[in-house]
């Protein structure tokens, strides 16, 4: 019954007779679909855009319609099929973007984890030319500085495609909430127009919708951010001790807890 539903309610869909493909009107390829790792990681695809733009000014038909995916017809029936009148909006959306979300916060958890090599490169180049015993056994100056600079490109390489994944899919969370908004405020009946007024749904189209993009973008560091305090406090205990690691987690928490509160304050 509930697949009935489901392929009646894709059939009656506002999309379903548009054109899927992902060509613009010039007949161009948007190339964020069909680019390689090595594109994508360094943003070559969008390279032409920018070289053009620093020749002339930009004109509407200079850039690429959206790639299908990211339109709201093509996001429509995903979310739909990860919908239902049971299941939280919030819900949904994660499982609709659950492989972007995975990608972006693998990307960030390997840029922290990047970032914690580091201070060990630079402990060990500091032995290093203290003539000590390197901790990490690398013996040769030039091994630990093509390590530090490989790092360093890595973790500004994985932060970097992190956030750009992260603020796609937020923005894809949006163009869908203000998507479903709409369509919900066409089928609303007379009696439901009378109840509700032009401001909510405004509201809920701009301020309500920009809060899934900021989500998107900060709700990651939920997860990403206690794996860095982790390594962080980890590292001040081998490297200082257990005191001022202790001292650093208690300092950290004080600030947290206030920052919380002062939020909690300004937020009422």
């Amino acid at each position: 019954m509930d697949e009935q539903l489901l392929s009646a309610r894709k059939k009656t869909a506002p999309y379903a007779f548009l054109e899927d493909d992902d060509v613009d009107p010039s007949g161009q390829q948007h190339p964020y679909v069909h680019a390689g790792w090595l594109s994508l990681s360094c943003y070559e695809w969008v390279t032409p855009l920018i070289h053009l733009g620093a020749k002339q000014p930009l004109m509407a038909y200079d850039v690429w319609d959206l790639a299908t995916p990211d339109t709201c017809a093509g996001m429509y029936d995903r979310f739909l099929a990860a919908w239902s009148p049971t299941t939280r909006v919030s819900t949904a959306l994660v499982r609709c973007f659950r492989r972007d979300l995975v990608a972006a916060g693998a990307f960030l958890t390997l840029s922290i984890l990047s970032q914690v090599v580091q201070p060990l490169l630079v402990q060990g180049m500091l032995e290093y030319l203290a003539d000590e015993p390197v901790s990490l056994g690398i013996a040769n100056g030039y091994a630990l500085m093509a390590l530090m600079v490989t790092t360093t490109f890595f973790q500004s390489l994985f932060l970097n495609y992190g956030y750009f994944l992260s603020t796609k899919v937020g923005i894809n969370m949006r163009s869908v909430a203000m998507d479903v908004v709409y369509q919900k405020a066409l089928r609303l009946s007379a009696s439901a127009r009378h109840a509700t007024t032009s401001g909510e749904i405004v509201t809920l189209m701009s301020s309500d919708s920009e809060r899934l993009l900021e989500a998107a973008n900060d709700g990651l560091w939920i997860v990403v951010a206690p794996l860095a305090f982790v390594c962080s406090i980890a590292l001040t205990w081998i490297y200082f001790g257990v005191w001022p690691a202790a001292s650093g987690t208690a300092a950290t928490v004080v600030v947290l807890l206030g920052s919380s509160h002062l939020a909690a304050k300004i937020g009422a």
